[in-house]
């Protein structure tokens, strides 16, 4: 599954025109969650994106709040890829995975 978002997209997603869709990823694993920007018409759509998936590929506009429910809510995440990342974020994003960690019981 791919999130895009360009600038003229502004469409308020609504759970309910996605009801048949929704109730078909019930059904079937979704195996791949490829986040290409940011957004808050990203973020808004919990339920496409709460969806347990076995891989995560990010990048440094990926919005931080899919991002963090993946690497440490989603028990079915065995691979996270990070693309397009400078060694800034690289860096960033393992720091703060390795200090989350060590919090959790």
């Amino acid at each position: 599954m791919h999130f895009f978002n360009h600038a003229t997209f502004v469409r308020r997603i609504d759970e309910n025109q996605f009801s048949l869709f929704n109730n078909l990823l019930k059904r079937v694993p979704v195996q791949e969650l490829f986040l290409r920007a940011e957004g808050k018409p990203i973020e808004k759509a919990e339920f496409l994106w709460k969806m347990p998936v076995r891989k995560l590929l990010f990048s440094r506009w990926s919005p931080w709040k899919i991002i963090d429910y993946h690497l440490f809510e989603n028990e079915h995440l065995q691979k996270a890829i990070v693309y397009h990342g400078y060694y800034d974020f690289v860096i960033m994003t393992i720091m703060l995975h390795a200090s989350l960690s060590r919090k959790k019981p």
